[in-house]
């Protein structure tokens, strides 16, 4: 970012949203990766010099972070991805958060608390057994709540954009971003529940990147019902924290397993089939261009 062009709350959210794409593909047991990546938040942090006093939250958010990321003293994969994806989503609802003009006034002390509890181990521990609320989930939960109902929203959104512009990669790239950073968040709280939902959601994802399954109406629909689902959840979750624990989602990722498997033997049929065309075409030019070796 130019020194002499002031930031803008929309040019720091996409570079977050850059970085928060980039986690997904981070290899936590890669030291070259890791570095690579505190080193694009020391950039983000150094174009935000001439932000506005209430952006440069951003800045104080990223210190916090990176001096909290130095009491990791062990490649420990697993607290490293936990670490980072609360670190980026963060960022991601602090920045939400300044252009909704919600009280940001704790923001900090409870960010640089998350941070401790992933580094220490105590995220586990705080939880009670039965399903209770432990004083850190109750602290961290209408948040959590408040960014996940705006995240879906989005969401839902972009999936119906999805279904009528397939190739749109920009609008992939956010559904991902958006259920990966919800996922995250539930990781920390413990909400297990809602997290192996949204692990699921990522597998369907992932083979849509990947093309081997192709959008369609019925995918877009699972999906649709997977975020309805976890709207609801997070109603309950606010009024009845026990019973939502005990709650899980295993008609819906039943559904998403149903859509996956005709897509999947479709886009194998057809693979196997152009593979077969290829391979006579192939077999056709050679026969035509390709000289025969004198025996």
């Amino acid at each position: 970012m130019s020194s002499s062009k002031k930031p803008t709350i929309e040019s720091i959210e996409e570079q977050i949203n850059k970085l928060a794409s980039g986690l997904i593909l981070l290899d936590c047991a890669s030291t070259q990766d890791i570095e690579e990546f505190l080193q694009s938040l020391c950039e983000l942090q150094k174009g935000l010099s001439g932000a506005d006093s209430v952006l440069k939250g951003v800045c104080t958010l990223i210190e916090i972070g990176k001096k909290e990321f130095k009491q990791l003293s062990d490649l420990d994969t697993v607290k490293i991805n936990a670490f980072l994806t609360i670190f980026i989503s963060s960022l991601q609802n602090f920045v939400r958060s300044v252009k909704q003009k919600k009280d940001l006034s704790n923001y900090e002390k409870n960010f640089e608390e998350e941070l401790r509890q992933i580094i220490t181990g105590d995220q586990n521990e705080t939880k009670k057994a039965g399903g209770d609320l432990s004083e850190t989930q109750a602290s961290a939960l209408p948040d959590f709540i408040s960014n996940a109902e705006t995240m879906l929203e989005e969401i839902e959104s972009d999936l119906l954009r999805l279904e009528k512009e397939k190739e749109d990669a920009e609008i992939f790239n956010r559904i991902f971003r958006d259920f990966h950073s919800i996922k995250g968040e539930c990781n920390i709280l413990g909400l297990i529940n809602i997290s192996s939902l949204t692990h699921k959601i990522e597998d369907v994802l992932e083979k849509l990147r990947a093309k081997t399954l192709i959008v369609n109406s019925e995918i877009i629909n699972a999906l649709l019902a997977a975020v309805d689902a976890i709207k609801k959840h997070l109603i309950l979750l606010s009024s009845d924290f026990r019973k939502a624990s005990q709650e899980n989602f295993l008609s819906i990722v039943s559904s998403l397993e149903k859509v996956i498997r005709p897509n999947l033997e479709t886009t194998t049929e057809t693979e196997e089939k152009g593979d077969v065309d290829n391979k006579k075409d192939q077999e056709k030019k050679e026969e035509e261009f390709i000289p025969k070796v004198p025996q």
